[in-house]
């Protein structure tokens, strides 16, 4: 079996949902927020940045 094929359940710690995600995605368990509670986690850090200065200069322009 293949590094691709594996899956590892982890535990959010926002709201205690327990993901099975793909063993190559693999994050620090003290820091695991699932898609639900973190709706940009499949975006990297730097589009999450952009992303949420973007909001925050718009909402300060509405």
């Amino acid at each position: 079996m293949g590094n691709l094929e594996r899956t590892i359940d982890m535990q959010c710690n926002h709201c205690g949902f327990i993901a099975t995600i793909p063993a190559y995605q693999w994050e620090d368990p003290r820091y695991f927020v699932c898609q639900r509670c973190d709706p940009l986690h499949n975006l990297t850090k730097a589009q999450r940045i952009l992303r949420k200065v973007r909001k925050k200069m718009l909402g300060d322009e509405a």
